[in-house]
């Protein structure tokens, strides 16, 4: 699984790709997209509680349904303070969960059970893609020094290996961004207006 730093990352290139005059995105806005993009992984807190941070980790949380309904929960509540449309935004958030689980799926897990619980309650196997392309995690089973276990060498190469993949893709869309703001503004690149 990729750590929140590419969790932010993937969220963030999912901001900058929505981010449109039209749809008005404030900080605020971004904060909760970085909300939703770690959501899943806040299973966390209860075995953190119980003493075995990764007991619950890649479960529910983990599954295109609790996504649908974070998303919709996350877009209803959106429309009521934006005054915007709730299907808009239900879908919006749903993307970005699944954004997370696709990232998830797309890492080596290299701790059981493998992969995460995708079509859960339907089905209670696990899904792992076989194509990788982010590292894993190194973390402690214990609650007592899990934060202090994520800082590793190991861990150091899984962030600087999310930079060199999300950033690049990142800077692509802001540039995008950059060019048709300038085209709908009606300024053609090399005018003198």
């Amino acid at each position: 699984m990729p750590t929140p730093i590419g969790h932010s990352l993937i969220t963030t290139t999912i901001f900058s790709a929505i981010n449109r005059k039209k749809l008005e995105l404030s900080w605020f806005d971004y904060l909760v997209f970085l909300f939703i993009g770690i959501f899943p992984d806040l299973d966390f807190i209860p075995g953190l509680i119980l003493g075995t941070p990764s007991r619950f980790h890649h479960g529910f949380t983990h599954s295109l349904f609790f996504g649908i309904i974070i998303g919709t929960i996350a877009g209803l509540i959106y429309c009521k303070m934006k005054r915007a449309s709730w299907l808009r935004y239900s879908l919006i958030f749903t993307g970005v969960y699944f954004a997370h689980l696709l990232t998830d799926s797309l890492s080596v897990d290299t701790s059981y059970p493998y992969g995460a619980q995708l079509f859960w309650p339907f089905w209670k196997g696990y899904v792992l893609s076989p194509v990788t392309l982010f590292l894993d995690v190194y973390r402690s089973s214990n609650s007592a020094d899990f934060f202090i276990s994520l800082f590793n060498w190991h861990n150091l190469k899984t962030i600087i290996v999310e930079i060199f993949i999300c950033v690049p893709i990142l800077v692509l869309i802001h540039f995008k961004n950059i060019i048709r703001k300038k085209w709908t503004s009606g300024t053609e690149p090399g005018s003198t207006k």
